[in-house]
């Protein structure tokens, strides 16, 4: 029974490894919580090396803060933290532009 238990054991961490070394296959953002009231998590993919930029919109289009400002990133899976703590209520425009030409947009929900 507990080789059975150490088998399965392996295996899993055997999975865990392999599933960790995973290539990125598309850009993503994950933002949470949501909604937030100070420290936003921003975790992103990238799927193919280059310049990234992401910032953060209010909905009027005025850019509040430049996250990443055209960096040289590899292929891969980031973490960043906004501070939201000086922002009002409201709902703002995260968005993220990688040199592949892709752009994607996520909703910020701040609520005091």
């Amino acid at each position: 029974n507990i080789m059975k238990s150490d088998k399965i054991k392996e295996i899993i961490v055997k999975n865990s490894k392999k599933y960790s070394a995973n290539k990125v296959h598309s850009n993503s953002i994950n933002i949470y919580p949501s909604p937030a009231t100070n420290i936003v998590n921003i975790n992103f993919g990238v799927k193919s090396a280059g310049t990234v930029t992401m910032s953060v919109y209010d909905m009027l289009g005025k850019n509040i803060s430049t996250i990443i400002n055209n960096e040289n990133m590899e292929q891969g899976e980031y973490n960043k933290q906004f501070d939201a703590s000086n922002l009002p209520s409201g709902v703002y425009k995260l968005i993220m532009n990688s040199s592949d030409g892709e752009t994607i947009t996520k909703s910020i929900i701040v609520q005091k």
